[in-house]
């Protein structure tokens, strides 16, 4: 009997940015700056191969980390400061880092 493993409907990703050089890029909690996150989740598909433009598909499947944290059971950012928390949580970016 052959064995099919199990495929993910869905991936995500979260990419966090410091608006500061004087921080590790894996150390977020210790920014100086401003923190920036973006956010998004996409279906496990062959139709993305179809988008001539792979910005305007991140676009279309932007979603706040929270979003994120209910569909994995994660708890992302948990090291920052409360209030912080909130607002990298619900973000939701209208355009993409240049």
């Amino acid at each position: 009997m052959p064995v099919n493993p199990a495929i993910p409907t869905h991936l995500y990703k979260i990419v966090t940015r410091c608006e500061s050089n004087t921080t590790s890029e894996y150390e977020i909690e210790k920014c100086s700056g401003t923190i920036r996150v973006i956010s998004f989740i996409l279906r496990h598909t062959k139709e993305h191969c179809k988008f001539r433009s792979y910005d305007k598909l991140i676009l279309q499947n932007v979603a706040p980390v929270r979003d994120i944290e209910l569909l994995t059971g994660i708890n992302f950012f948990s090291k920052l400061p409360g209030q912080l928390q909130v607002e990298l949580k619900t973000f939701i970016p209208v355009q993409l880092w240049s």
